[in-house]
C-alpha cells in the first residue's frame, strides 16, 4: 500500500469508527426507558467478543516469539477472561433475572482480566514508547492521586456505614479503583508520546493509539458506574454500557488495523 493509498484508507476506517461509535451511543441511548441497561448488557458481550476474537486470530497468525509475542498473548488471554465476565454478567441480568449487587464470578474474572491486560500496555509501552520526560509522569501521577484521594474516601464512606455483608462489595470497589489507575498510567504515557511515535513511523503502527484510548475509556466507565452504584443512583447504570461498548469497539478496530498493516500480508 502506497501512502496516498494508506491515508485513503486511513480517512474510511476513521468514518467506519466514528459511525459505528455514534450508532452503539444513539441504539442505548434512544432504547425505552426500562431497556436501556439491557440492550447495553447485550452490546458489551457482542464488541467483546469480536475484539477477543480478532486478537486469537492475530495470535495464531503471529504466534507468541519474541516480546511482542507474549505481549499479544497477554492481550488475547486478558480479553478472552473478559469476554466471558461480560457473558455472564449478560447471562445473569437478562436470562436469569437474578443479578445482585455481591460478588460474582463475574466480577472476579474482570478483576483477573486485569492482570494479562497491564502486562500487555506496560510491555508495548517499554518496546516502543519509552520515552516520556519526566513532567509527562509527574503530571499523570499527580493527576491519578487527586482522583485516588476524591474518589477513595467517598467509596469508604458509603460502605462504611453499610453492615458486613457489604465489606465484598467495597474490596471489590477499591480493587477496580486501583487497578483502573494501573491500567490508565501507561495507556495515557502511550497517547501522550504516540504524537512523536507517529512522526518518526508515518502513522503505520500506531497513526492512533486505539488500544490505549479504549482503556482509558474502560476505566471512565468503571468509575461510572462505581459512582452510581455506591451513591444509589442505579437507574442511571444504563450510562456506562454505551462507554463500555464503545471502548471495546475501540479495541477491536485497534486490533483491525494491527492486523491490517502487520499480519494480513
Amino acid at each position: 500500500m502506497n501512502l496516498e493509498s494508506f491515508y485513503t484508507f486511513r480517512k474510511r476506517f476513521l468514518f467506519i469508527v466514528g459511525l459505528s461509535l455514534l450508532s452503539v451511543i444513539l441504539l442505548i441511548s434512544l432504547s425505552p426507558e426500562n431497556q436501556k441497561e439491557n440492550v447495553g448488557n447485550i452490546t458489551n458481550p457482542i464488541s467483546i467478543i469480536i475484539a477477543a476474537s480478532l486478537s486469537v486470530l492475530i495470535l495464531y497468525r503471529q504466534k507468541t516469539d519474541g516480546e511482542i509475542g507474549k505481549a499479544f498473548l497477554m492481550l488475547t488471554i486478558g480479553l478472552v477472561v473478559w469476554a466471558v465476565a461480560e457473558i455472564l454478567f449478560t447471562y445473569s441480568g437478562i436470562i436469569t433475572l437474578e443479578l445482585e449487587r455481591n460478588i460474582m464470578l463475574s466480577d472476579l474474572l474482570w478483576l483477573i482480566g486485569y492482570g494479562p491486560l497491564i502486562y500487555y500496555s506496560l510491555k508495548m509501552y517499554v518496546l516502543f514508547h519509552n520515552y516520556s520526560s519526566k513532567k509527562s509522569i509527574a503530571v499523570i501521577l499527580i493527576m491519578m492521586i487527586i482522583y485516588l484521594a476524591y474518589v477513595l474516601p467517598f467509596i469508604i464512606d458509603t460502605y462504611g456505614s453499610s453492615s458486613n455483608e457489604d465489606l465484598p462489595l467495597l474490596y471489590i470497589s477499591i480493587s477496580y479503583l486501583l487497578l483502573d489507575l494501573i491500567f490508565i498510567f501507561p495507556a495515557s504515557l502511550v497517547i501522550l508520546n504516540s504524537g512523536i511515535f507517529d512522526t518518526k513511523n508515518q502513522g503505520v503502527l500506531t497513526f492512533f493509539p486505539w488500544m490505549f484510548v479504549a482503556m482509558i475509556i474502560i476505566g471512565l466507565a468503571d468509575s461510572i458506574f462505581a459512582y452510581t452504584s455506591v451513591s444509589g443512583y442505579y437507574q442511571l447504570e444504563w450510562i456506562t454500557t454505551p462507554i463500555y461498548t464503545s471502548g471495546y469497539l475501540l479495541m477491536a478496530f485497534g486490533l483491525y488495523w494491527h492486523y491490517k498493516f502487520f499480519i494480513y500480508k
